[in-house]
C-alpha cells in the first residue's frame, strides 16, 4: 500500500467528480515517474556514479534518453543498478 499514491488517487477522484481542475489527476499520472527519478537521484548520491553513468545504462537498455522513459522502464534501470551494486559488495 502506498499512502502517497492512494492520497493522490483519492484527490484525483474527488477532482473528477467535482469537474473543477485536473491538478491531482496530472499528479497521479506523473507520480510514479517522479518517485522513480527520486530513487535514481538517491542511488546517484549514495554511490560513486554520476548522471552520465545512469543515462548510459538507460540508453543501452532502451536506446533512448532517460527523460523519455516511463515509470516501468525507470524501475528496470533502478533494478539493474541495485543488482550491480550488490554484485560489487560481494566481490
Amino acid at each position: 500500500m502506498n499512502k502517497t499514491g492512494d492520497f493522490e488517487k483519492a484527490c484525483a477522484a474527488f477532482e473528477e467528480i467535482a469537474g473543477t481542475d485536473i491538478y491531482w489527476q496530472l499528479r497521479v499520472a506523473a507520480g510514479p515517474v517522479e518517485r522513480a527519478l527520486r530513487e535514481l537521484n538517491h542511488l546517484i548520491a549514495t554511490h560513486d556514479i554520476d548522471d552520465n553513468y545512469v543515462a548510459g545504462i538507460a540508453k543501452q537498455m532502451f536506446n533512448t534518453n532517460i527523460s523519455n522513459l516511463n515509470a516501468k522502464q525507470l524501475n528496470d534501470v533502478i533494478v539493474a543498478l541495485k543488482t550491480h551494486f550488490k554484485r560489487q559488495e560481494v566481490a
